[in-house]
Order: structure tokens, then C-alpha cells, then sequence
């Protein structure tokens, strides 16, 4: 946790297939250098954390997704069998400072980076 700065960001974005979570986190400047086994730490306990099963992985590794903006330094996704349901996470800088954004959901982690301002 030492990855992290103490306050987030949680969100719970809502369509026709179900209710799904969101975090926004900043990462302090250790987070930074180890981003990349934080990473996979967040996302094993982020994927546990859905509020209903979101079924089995389409694939066994995440994927490259697309960079919604010029603020991100990248952005991997694994989707699962329920509709509706994927692991999306972006690493994204604002104002100097590096932000971790995971979503269960693409359309949640769109809204997101809407709602940013991103």
C-alpha cells in the first residue's frame, strides 16, 4: 500500500448488465518506480472485488486497449464471458502526478475518463 497515497477515488457505474466498481488512485512517487508488480496486485484483488461474477476470462493475458487520451501512458484490458464485464486498467498523468484508473466495465472506465476530463 505503500504504493499508493491514502485517499481514492470509488465509483460504481450502472447499465443493463449490471452494477459495476471503479477506483481512481494516486500513485506516490515509489508507486511510480514499482508500478508494474502494483499493478498486478491491484488488479487480482480488483478482479475478486466484482459484485457478481463476471464469468470466465475470454483470454488468459490482458490486452493493449486503446489510450482515450494523450494523458496516458497506457491502458490493458481483459474481457470476461458475462456481458458487460471486463478488467480495464489506465495509467494516466494530470497536473505532474500519476494516476492508476481500473474499471470492471469499458463503458465505466470511459464515463471516467469523461468525468476526469481526460
Amino acid at each position: 500500500m505503500n504504493n499508493f497515497e491514502k485517499d481514492f477515488t470509488a465509483f460504481v457505474y450502472k447499465d443493463k448488465d449490471g452494477a459495476w466498481p471503479g477506483y481512481v488512485f494516486a500513485l506516490t512517487s515509489d508507486g511510480e518506480k514499482a508500478f508494474a508488480a502494483t499493478a498486478v496486485k491491484v488488479a487480482n484483488f480488483t478482479m475478486n472485488a466484482y459484485l457478481s461474477d463476471p464469468g470466465a476470462p475470454k483470454s488468459a493475458d490482458f490486452k493493449d486497449g486503446l489510450k482515450p487520451s494523450q494523458a496516458f501512458d497506457f491502458v490493458k484490458y481483459i474481457q470476461f464471458s458475462k456481458p458487460g464485464a471486463s478488467f480495464n486498467l489506465g495509467v494516466f498523468t494530470l497536473s505532474s502526478k500519476k494516476y492508476l484508473l481500473i474499471s470492471a466495465s469499458y463503458d465505466g472506465f470511459k464515463e471516467a475518463v469523461k468525468n476526469l476530463g481526460l
